[in-house]
């Protein structure tokens, strides 16, 4: 119920065009459906449970990416721009370069300030450093969100994204192959939606 509610309540928030990250309308919502589409695919392939928390985390783990384009002042925009076309940084990284903090970070600020439990903010901060969180929910949506990178091109700032730790996938169970099928699964799924839902 938590993961529906939430999920409800950011659409219109992830759905807005982010030009700061290159994100067109709806990009960052596709992607989140895409996480949270790969939580669901991983629970057919994955050796044990998957914690509760990993749906709603997987939905909301780039909320920080909000907090960075509506707060920051063009100069700061600029040299994360910068940080990422010239230093050939990935996202996050660029992040810490100039901000030194990351959207995850800040998202599990976010987070934590709407009272949301413990794992899902714990799996937001660490979805891009599964093994700094000590794996968990944090190996599950840093999984997820590969994958949904892997089924949605969501503009510059995806460009080097680093594929799946290895730790985590061997903590989940998932094989090279696994992690194919998973892809096709979730791209499969999410052509559906959006077709449904004449999404574009």
């Amino acid at each position: 119920v938590l993961s529906l509610a939430m999920a409800a309540t950011v659409q219109a928030q992830l759905d807005r065009e982010i030009p700061q990250y290159g994100l067109c309308e709806g990009d960052l919502w596709r992607h989140s459906v895409a996480a949270a589409l790969s939580i669901q695919a991983l629970a057919t392939h994955a050796r044990a449970d998957l914690p509760a928390a990993s749906f709603t985390a997987a939905v909301l783990h780039d909320i920080g990416k909000l907090l960075i384009s509506r707060h920051l002042d063009l100069s700061t925009l600029d040299q994360l721009q910068q940080a990422r076309d010239e230093g050939g940084l990935a996202g996050f990284r660029a992040e810490i370069e100039v901000l030194a903090i990351h959207h995850g970070q800040l998202g599990a600020l976010m987070a934590r300030s709407w009272g949301l439990p413990a794992e899902i903010v714990h799996g937001i901060e660490f979805h891009h450093d599964p093994l700094a969180g000590g794996g968990g929910v944090c190996h599950v949506v840093h999984v997820a969100n590969c994958v949904a990178h892997r089924v949605i091109d969501t503009g510059p700032c995806s460009q080097g994204e680093p594929a799946p730790e290895p730790t985590s996938l061997e903590a989940l169970g998932i094989t090279a192959a696994n992690l194919e099928e998973l892809v096709e699964t979730v791209s499969e799924q999410l052509d559906e939606i959006l077709e449904r839902y004449a999404v574009g």
